[in-house]
């Protein structure tokens, strides 16, 4: 290594891999601590389509063991200050065998972001309780960057100088800050217009 000559004797070699192999097993433990194999999460990989076989006959089968999971769990789960469970276990098994299907045959080539818009386009009333579920996947949170990011930001408008502003203010405040649009993109006519609806405005 540069100017050094490392030798290595049989002995070395032997207490390298050692320390290697040690290494390595710490930082599997460590991701495996900070990734458990959570069921419920695993179960929630069939609402994806890229996860589905692509044989008809394997795929009229595919995700009801995980569907049945999904099910005693969400069934449980209530709307919030409402008593209607979030899904209707009743119906979501007709969903699901008919939601393959459809998208099977329409939508196999789509990528995600486009197979998404058109199922909440076209199919939120056919499958409530499929769309529910996928609702609720694609809102988890995998990491505590974007909360943290935003009490920064709360703390920023929310000063000592400034602590009396409502939660209502402070929400569209931060709703305003944690917006990446470009000031270049932002439609000021349509702002404007929108402000002078809202009541009658001297300008």
């Amino acid at each position: 290594m540069g100017t050094h000559q490392l030798i290595l004797t049989e002995n070395c070699e032997n207490e390298l891999m050692a320390d290697i192999f040690r290494f390595a097993s710490l930082v599997i433990l460590k991701i495996q601590k900070k990734f458990p194999d959570r069921s419920l999460l695993n179960a929630m990989q069939i609402l994806n389509p890229k996860e589905w076989p692509r044989n008809k006959k394997e795929l009229l089968k595919f995700g009801d063991i995980k569907l049945k999971e999904l099910i005693r769990f969400y069934e449980k789960s209530y709307l919030l200050n409402y008593s209607i469970p979030i899904i209707d276990s009743e119906n979501i098994r007709n969903e699901w065998y008919f939601f393959k299907e459809i998208v099977y045959q329409n939508y196999q080539n789509f990528n995600i972001k486009e197979f998404f818009s058109h199922l909440f386009e076209n199919y939120s009333t056919a499958y409530p309780n499929i769309m529910k579920l996928i609702e609720i996947v694609y809102s988890i949170p995998f990491s505590s960057v974007e909360c943290e990011r935003e009490f920064f930001k709360q703390n920023i408008i929310k000063s000592d100088l400034r602590n009396r502003l409502s939660n209502n203010t402070l929400h569209l405040l931060l709703l305003i800050s944690l917006d990446d649009i470009q000031i270049q993109d932002f439609d000021f006519n349509q702002a404007l217009t929108i402000w002078l609806k809202i009541r009658k405005r001297k300008v």
